[in-house]
């Protein structure tokens, strides 16, 4: 009897055992279905104003940052700007022609120095050509201002009477002796300033060689960039080579404009017309109103005047404002607001060169931006998209 009872006892200790966990299963798998689901809803609900102050102190944090660096890289961009100017350029310029040299190794299976070769010489002669239009350039600067300088001084005075008689009536009278003083320092000025920059461009075409020769001699022509380096390097090709069509079309129909108006110096125009015209908004207009004080030299005050501004800007609102767009597309995807501060900002710490280099090196920095999670809000505040509207995707994502 003892031990019929024992084993009963076992029997329902056993089953009570079964019956606990059997039990237990179903409860436990409640409690994390109401966990999940809790922390679902404590997902959809809205943060708390302590998460969301604290989110706005690390956006603060990232942009005082960020602005600390682009101060301290201002600081270092203008010390050693003698040796990043041409740097910068060598490899924009690399970027160009690249394409050369990896379709003669690769496509047409020739040797790694043919490649090298060819590339470099399609530089130089394009160098050597701009040498030569700077040349003449600067000679009939030079030229120019001697010839036409007495006439300037002349039409100076005449402009300068034929306005004090509309503006004695008034009490106003524009000093003549300082005019003509200005105007002569002012020339004097613009012939030391031109072989100046003569000089200097020669000085920065030599450190432009040297770096674009490194350059070359490291590039692996079966080796081709990815991810945004690869989308930095088609959006520079096809804006620079673009803009070099466009500028150098502009130049040349300013050059028979001039000719056909029986203009001075009309190929110097167009030489400094092309160079212009790589700076976006702002090297139009200077282009436009380049061969009016030549024009007041030479015919004085007259209706040739008109005419050279309407046509120059008639061809400039067609190339600038009308077919260099459609060509261009997308572009480099810039609001005109970031232009115009880039070419500032670029000017202020490179001078002209830094302004015909701040469109490509701005479109350079936003593509950069778009692939980091933490800068993608700057990217697109630079091509465009409202102050609100990038900080409300960037909290919906």
């Amino acid at each position: 009897m003892n031990k019929k009872n024992k084993t009963t006892e076992k029997l329902l200790q056993d089953n009570n055992l079964k019956s606990r966990v059997d039990v237990s299963e179903p409860v436990s798998e409640n409690s994390d279905s109401q966990e999940s689901s809790s922390y679902a809803s404590a997902r959809k609900e809205p943060q708390s104003p302590i998460l969301r102050l604290r989110a706005e102190q690390q956006q603060l944090v990232t942009i005082s940052v960020l602005l600390l660096a682009m101060m301290a890289l201002g600081a270092i961009f203008v010390f050693a700007k003698s040796v990043l100017i041409p740097f910068v350029l060598a490899m924009f310029i690399s970027i160009l022609v690249s394409p050369v040299q990896t379709w003669l190794v690769v496509r047409a299976r020739l040797p790694f120095w043919v490649g090298f070769v060819a590339a470099l010489l399609v530089v130089l002669s394009v160098f050597a050509a701009l040498l030569g239009l700077l040349t003449i350039s600067v000679n009939s600067v030079v030229a120019g201002i001697r010839e036409y300088g007495q006439q300037l001084i002349v039409s100076i005075d005449q402009t300068t009477q034929w306005l004090n008689k509309w503006t004695e009536p008034w009490g106003y009278n524009v000093d003549l002796d300082s005019v003509k003083l200005n105007a002569q320092e002012m020339l004097r000025n613009l012939a030391t300033a031109s072989m100046s920059i003569f000089q200097s461009i020669l000085q920065t075409l030599l450190f432009l060689t040297v770096f674009l020769i490194l350059i070359l001699l490291g590039k692996d022509p079966y080796v081709s960039s990815q991810g945004f380096l690869a989308q930095i390097e088609a959006a520079t090709r096809k804006y620079i080579f673009i803009k070099t069509v466009i500028s150098a079309i502009t130049g040349v129909g300013a050059w028979l404009i001039l000719k056909w108006l029986n203009c001075p110096m009309a190929e110097m125009i167009g030489v400094v017309t092309f160079i212009l015209n790589y700076i976006p908004s702002i090297g139009s207009i200077l282009a436009t109103f380049l061969p009016i004080p030549l024009v007041l030299a030479q015919y004085g005050p007259s209706w040739k005047i008109f005419w050279v501004l309407l046509l120059l800007g008639i061809l400039q609102n067609l190339l600038g404002n009308l077919i260099e767009p459609k060509i261009q597309g997308k572009g480099l995807q810039l609001h005109p607001v970031t232009i115009l501060l880039s070419l500032a900002l670029w000017g202020l710490l490179w001078g002209p060169v830094g302004m015909f280099l701040a469109a490509p090196i701005a479109a350079v920095i936003r593509v950069v931006l778009e692939n980091f999670e933490t800068t993608r809000p700057f990217a697109l505040l630079m091509g465009g998209t409202p102050f609100d509207q990038v900080f409300t995707l960037k909290k919906e994502d």
